[in-house]
């Protein structure tokens, strides 16, 4: 499951700047449906393009073979069941 489909959950807006009233951000909190955990993002502009989302996404490298980067893209999915993450990630690494 992608990012795009975990962040469905929309929360609550909130709007920040600085002392001056410049360097405006339009922040956005959303609920993972997988995991529960929260998602903060910021944009220029009230619905704005994104600028920023915490936490990073991280990308799996492509160079990496086909059976081992399937197994640590289901591992990074599996994040919120430490024993099934384990699973995975290890399977990435074992011979195939």
């Amino acid at each position: 499951m992608g990012r795009a489909r975990a962040l469905r959950n929309y929360l609550a807006p909130v709007e920040t700047g600085d002392y001056t009233g410049g360097n405006r951000r339009f922040w956005g909190m959303y609920r993972c449906v997988r995991c529960g955990g929260g998602i903060i993002a910021a944009a220029r502009g009230d619905r704005g393009a994104t600028i920023a989302i915490y936490p990073t996404e991280t990308v799996i490298d492509e160079t990496i073979p086909h059976p081992a980067r399937e197994y640590l893209a289901q591992a990074q999915d599996s994040q919120h069941s430490p024993a099934g993450a384990v699973m995975l990630a290890a399977s990435a690494v074992a011979p195939c």
